[in-house]
Parts: C-alpha cells; sequence; structure tokens
C-alpha cells in the first residue's frame, strides 16, 4: 500500500534558504558596521570597506546556514528530490533533531563554509586554517547555545512545578518588606481586614452622628414645647 505523499517527512528546498539569507542579511548588516567602522579607523575609504566587509559576511552567514540546515534536514530534502522524479519515498518516521545532532551539523557546516570561502577569496593556502577555525567557531557557539538553552529551559520547568509567590518572587515587594521601606506590602487578607476596620470605623462615626441628631431633636422639642406654654400663659 502506497503512503500518501503528504504523510512523508518532506522539506522543500525554500525552506532551508529563506532562513539562510535572513541569517545572512544579518551577518551581512553587521559586517557593513564593523566594516566602515575599520575604515575610518584606517583613515581609508570607509564605503569600499563596509562594502566588502558586508559581502564577506553575508556569504559567511548564509552559506553556514544553508549549509547546516541541509545536514539537519537531509532526509526531508531527499524525500523532496525523490517526490520531484517519481521515486519511492522514504517510510521513516520524522525524528526531531537533538542537541547532539546540531551541534556536529554546526561543527560541519562551520569547516564547509570556512573552507569554500577561504578558497575563493584569500587562495588555497589558507583552506586549512579557515577549515578548523570555523569548525571550532561552529562547534564552540552551538555547544554554548544548548547550554543556556537547556539552563533556560530547566528553569522555566522549576518555575512551572514550583511557583514563587508574588512577595518572594518580586523586587519591589521585597524592597515593600523591607523594614526600612516607608511602604509595606499588604497580603489579599491583610488589605480585606484593613478595609474592614475603616468600615467599622465610619460605622461608628455615623452611629454617633446619629445619636448626636437624636440629641439635637430631642432639645429643639424642648424649646418649642416651652415657649409654646409661655405663648398660652401670656
Amino acid at each position: 500500500m502506497d503512503v500518501p505523499i503528504a504523510q512523508h517527512h518532506i522539506v522543500r528546498p525554500a525552506e532551508v534558504l529563506q532562513p539562510a539569507m535572513k541569517v545572512g542579511a544579518f551577518s551581512g548588516g553587521a559586517g557593513i558596521i564593523v566594516g566602515g567602522a575599520a575604515g575610518i579607523v584606517r583613515s581609508s575609504t570607509p564605503v569600499l570597506f563596509a562594502t566588502a566587509s558586508g559581502l564577506q559576511w553575508f556569504a559567511v552567514g548564509s552559506t553556514f546556514w544553508a549549509t547546516r540546515g541541509i545536514i539537519l534536514q537531509r532526509h526531508g530534502l531527499l524525500n523532496w528530490f525523490e517526490s520531484k522524479r517519481g521515486a519511492p519515498l522514504s517510510t521513516d518516521e520524522y525524528i526531531p533533531t537533538t542537541p547532539k545532532d546540531r551541534v556536529t551539523a554546526s561543527a560541519i557546516a562551520g569547516g564547509i563554509t570556512g573552507g569554500s570561502l577561504a578558497a575563493l577569496l584569500r587562495g588555497r593556502s589558507n583552506i586549512i586554517p579557515a577549515t578548523l577555525m570555523f569548525t571550532v567557531f561552529g562547534y564552540g557557539g552551538q555547544s554554548i547555545y544548548n547550554a543556556l538553552d537547556a539552563r533556560n529551559t530547566h528553569e522555566q520547568q522549576e518555575k512551572l512545578q514550583h511557583p514563587k509567590p508574588p512577595e518572594e518572587g518580586n523586587i519591589i515587594h521585597r524592597i515593600a518588606k523591607s523594614r526600612w521601606s516607608p511602604m509595606k506590602f499588604l497580603s489579599d487578607e491583610e488589605y480585606e481586614h484593613m478595609l474592614q476596620e475603616k468600615l467599622l470605623s465610619i460605622e461608628a462615626e455615623i452611629a454617633m452622628i446619629d445619636d448626636t441628631i437624636e440629641k439635637i431633636k430631642k432639645e429643639r422639642d424642648q424649646d418649642l414645647s416651652a415657649s409654646s406654654k409661655e405663648n398660652n400663659q401670656s
């Protein structure tokens, strides 16, 4: 039974080339800035330095990312190629890449990028040094990224499993709880208790005002009664 093409793991070349172009554009922009600064420092033509540096770093970034993408997604790309010529596609299930896979791919992509660009731009004598240097850069950079990503993931999982109360996790709350702070942080229960006390105080004041009003009414009624008796006697 044939498996529908839609169920196979297929990666189109554009899915690899488009991210590579974005990385190349970012690298080229950084190269333009660095090259322009270097041209100004050397009192040379900054425009020429910026253009050459931008083109070189665009080539480095796009080549590295495209090569890395081809290595990591080679099975999907192979299925796309086989589908275009009508050959049977691989039925292997898609397996996400591991950190080790990404380190290996980055190291290989770094070596290929450094060696190929050195051959084109620097001459044959620089191929081996550039290959070794970019391999180390690719391996080291990906390893550092994996370590930082793993630590961040671990911290996020810890926060989800053991959430901190707001008063412990918020720096403003910690400052408010300090004895030197003129402010005080209140929990919901403390704030509700404070409002109840204020409400009781207001109710007591209202009761006192009602008593005063009643007293004034009684005095007024007594005055009216006394004046009425005087009028009758006269």
